[in-house]
């Protein structure tokens, strides 16, 4: 047993490929060997059976002590082992969050305060609970690494559909790629942001195609919106068009 490790962490080899990288030790991740593990952080592992074990685990409260956990994967083949879900675990990352695990965390995490995800599937899905704990939220829709667009797999909708569950959200940082008007998504987010009372701090990264709007306009744009008035707007050239965002802090 090691019963004194509260923070566990799995580093990536040199050379790995991250679809058939194996951590050997990580079987060993057993909660009666780690009964007091508050904090696990895996960079590169590839979907195993052991490693979906592993999530059934940590998401089902097997780890009761566990308040932190840093994945490089998760989809909701994990999900039909879970009996209890941890009522402990505040803060999730998840570099490749398929929404098959995306929705069910947000529903059923009750005390989830901070999640970073990137999405990795453009499945369907939807919350049921109306009303999350989040504080933070931090989303990529879509895959920034790659040289060449390979699609968004979250529309702007179903997003704006996801912040109206959070009045208790206090910051939050969104990468999505839209082709719509500067204007239109502005708007839309003024919509549903000025519900979240508690909003401090927001960036929005706006890739897309299509010709971006001067500094000039952007500026007269984010005039309209009294929670965008003290914000930052501000625009680049990309590999795969054009970059816009919008910065606010208060």
């Amino acid at each position: 047993q090691c019963i004194n490790i509260r923070d566990l962490t799995f580093h990536s080899g040199s050379k790995y490929n991250v679809y058939t990288y194996n951590h050997p030790q990580l079987i060993h991740v057993q909660p009666s060997i780690f009964p007091h593990l508050k904090q696990l952080t895996i960079y590169v592992q590839s979907w195993t059976h052991v490693y979906q074990k592993l999530c059934t685990m940590i998401f089902g409260n097997k780890f009761p002590a566990m308040e932190s956990v840093s994945l490089p994967y998760a989809n909701g083949s994990c999900i039909s082992g879970i009996k209890i879900w941890s009522p402990n675990l505040q803060y999730v990352d998840i570099q490749c969050c398929n929404k098959s695990m995306f929705y069910p965390l947000l529903d059923n995490l009750p005390n989830l305060k901070r999640f970073n995800c990137g999405l990795g599937t453009n499945n369907s899905g939807s919350l049921k609970n109306r009303n999350l704990p989040l504080e933070q939220l931090n989303v990529d829709t879509y895959d920034r690494s790659s040289a060449s667009y390979c699609g968004s797999m979250m529309s702007l909708g179903e997003l704006l559909d996801v912040y109206q569950c959070m009045p208790n959200l206090e910051r939050t940082i969104i990468f999505i790629y839209d082709g719509s008007p500067l204007g239109r998504i502005m708007d839309q987010f003024n919509r549903v942001l000025s519900n979240c009372p508690k909003l401090k701090t927001f960036e929005c990264h706006i890739e897309s195609f299509g010709e971006m709007e001067s500094s000039e306009s952007a500026d007269e744009i984010k005039k309209r919106y009294y929670l965008f008035q003290d914000s930052c707007v501000f625009a680049c050239k990309t590999q795969r068009g054009y970059l816009r965002g919008i910065k606010m802090s208060r």
